[in-house]
């Protein structure tokens, strides 16, 4: 069970991981996240340059204080060779001055002093060539790294200029590139403009009018046909009925027809009748 609980939070914190840095993508392409992007880059690069420059400066320096070491030991070396061959030479003197007598130069006090002082030189000398020699050697490796620092700290130096200008260019080309989609999504927003379905749906009622008004032009035009064909029938009709009593009645005199009766002119004759009696 533990571990489909460790499961289930490693497959959660897997989502949130991809789903920052699917938003830290999506910010990246905006001009100011760009620009604070590279100059946070810039700034880190610049501080690891500083702590670079400060480490070969601290290089040089121990570099210096070796060659002052140097300096100081060489010349020890050379005070000792001096006092060296200045105590061989006045040995010799009193070695010259005994006779070269081995026994007598032995038991000489002076001589013995010169030759103690100048083996005990010989010997310092010794040691301080020995720690001239390493000091020349530390020295001449410091140089040969402090020469590569310094070609690295110049590639630094030129990396993060190459960033500066990187970042111009590629704050210019987010914007560029901004501008262009904005440009595209207009010019698609307008291909897939909505208006156009609203004209084709107008024209399309417009259709539909156009052929329902003609649809009813033919059905009045058809209304019209059958009143002038039932008319001409009619027509045809009285004169087919003509025709058969003209035919019928040919030489015939035809009586005239009776007068009809004016109800109210003969009303008016009998009131004056009977008037004129009384």
């Amino acid at each position: 069970m533990f571990r489909a609980i460790k499961r289930v939070i490693r497959a959660i914190g897997y989502l949130l991981v991809g789903k920052l840095d699917k938003a830290a993508d999506a910010l990246y392409t905006n001009p100011d996240a760009m620009r604070g992007g590279y100059q946070k880059v810039i700034e880190e690069k610049t501080k690891h340059a500083q702590e670079y420059m400060d480490a070969v400066a601290s290089k040089v320096e121990s570099k210096n204080e070796k060659m002052a070491r140097l300096e100081r030991l060489n010349a020890d070396a050379t005070k000792l060779s001096d006092i060296i061959n200045g105590a061989k030479v006045k040995a010799k003197e009193r070695a010259e001055a005994l006779g070269f007598d081995e026994e007598a130069l032995r038991t000489d006090e002076k001589y013995q002093e010169l030759r103690q002082a100048a083996i005990d030189r010989s010997h310092t000398l010794v040691e301080k060539q020995e720690r001239i020699a390493d000091l020349e050697d530390a020295i001449r490796k410091d140089e040969v790294e402090i020469n590569n620092h310094k070609a690295r700290l110049r590639q630094m130096k030129t990396d993060v200029q190459k960033l500066k200008d990187e970042s111009k260019d590629a704050v210019a080309d987010v914007r560029a590139a901004a501008f262009d989609q904005k440009i595209n999504d207009t010019l698609n927003g307008i291909s897939d403009d909505k208006t156009e379905n609203d004209l084709t749906r107008l024209r399309e009622a417009r259709n539909k009018a156009a052929a329902k008004a003609s649809i009813s032009s033919e059905m009045a035009g058809t209304d019209v046909a059958a009143l002038e064909m039932e008319l001409m029938a009619a027509g045809k009709a009285d004169e087919a009925t003509a025709d058969f009593d003209s035919f019928i009645f040919k030489g015939q005199k035809k009586q005239a027809p009776a007068e009809k009766l004016d109800l109210g002119a003969a009303e008016a004759e009998v009131s004056v009748g009977e008037k004129d009696k009384s």
